[in-house]
């Protein structure tokens, strides 16, 4: 997924042109929290990346509801070529707003309740029942909101020349995945817990109610709509994808 930031630069005013606008990201970055009595005078963009050893960023800032400008910096690896706006980056966690809003998409098709037990929408795959869901079934809001009582311990990332497991492999802790099965392990609805097991449970969601890959129905629900061609859910990435 091609990485979109979204940076706020202090000292911005909607009057100031975009030029301004994207030097103010590039030479005057601020902390969101400032101690008072501690000097801050802004930041640079390129000492900040050498200063964390970032080799290459992608920005694209939303200005007025809509992209200002976007532009690459540094390189996309040590030794490879210049980020430009086109780059893809891993966009990691990123993924579950836009994972989010295709499940919304389809509630608001009248596909699915939000607050219904997502087990009657699953057909490849069922959260298995324990003590914990006999009187609370998972509903498609709480695996959204990380509120599904999920384990919050299934993540991991894979070497695609050592094998990459498939949802189900994932969701059941079968080699060769890394991490233990996806269960609930408290009770739905009464506690925050960030899981990313949770939205592997709407990945096969999607494609359960799409009768498509998640990647082919998170183009044709999200990303074409929206312009984002670049982007893409497929993984591992194809050999033409990578090369970029």
């Amino acid at each position: 997924i091609a990485s979109v930031f979204v940076l706020s630069a202090m000292g911005q005013t909607p009057s100031r042109s975009a030029a301004h606008r994207e030097e103010a990201v590039e030479e005057n970055l601020h902390y969101l929290t400032v101690i008072k009595g501690r000097p801050d005078p802004g930041m640079s963009l390129v000492n900040q990346m050498s200063r964390l050893h970032v080799p290459g960023v992608s920005i694209a800032v939303i200005h007025g509801k809509k992209v200002d400008w976007s532009k690459g910096y540094g390189v996309a690896r040590l030794g490879g070529p210049p980020v430009s706006a086109s780059t893809l980056f891993s966009a990691a966690s990123m993924s579950k707003p836009v994972t989010a809003m295709a499940v919304l998409r389809l509630a608001q098709e009248g596909r699915i309740d939000l607050d219904a037990d997502v087990n009657t929408y699953l057909k490849s795959w069922k959260i298995p029942a324990n003590q914990y869901t006999k009187d609370h079934p998972v509903t498609v809001r709480e695996l959204l909101s990380h509120t599904s009582g999920i384990g919050t311990h299934n993540d991991a990332i894979y070497d695609p020349d050592k094998g990459v497991p498939s949802v189900f492999q994932v969701l059941e802790g079968q080699a060769p995945a890394t991490t233990p099965p996806v269960r609930v392990e408290s009770e739905p609805g009464k506690k925050y817990a960030y899981a990313n097991g949770g939205y592997l449970i709407l990945e096969l969601l999607m494609s359960d109610l799409t009768g498509k890959p998640f990647a082919e129905a998170m183009k044709e629900m999200v990303l074409a709509p929206l312009g984002m061609s670049q982007s893409t859910f497929v993984a591992p990435l194809p050999p033409a994808k990578a090369a970029i």
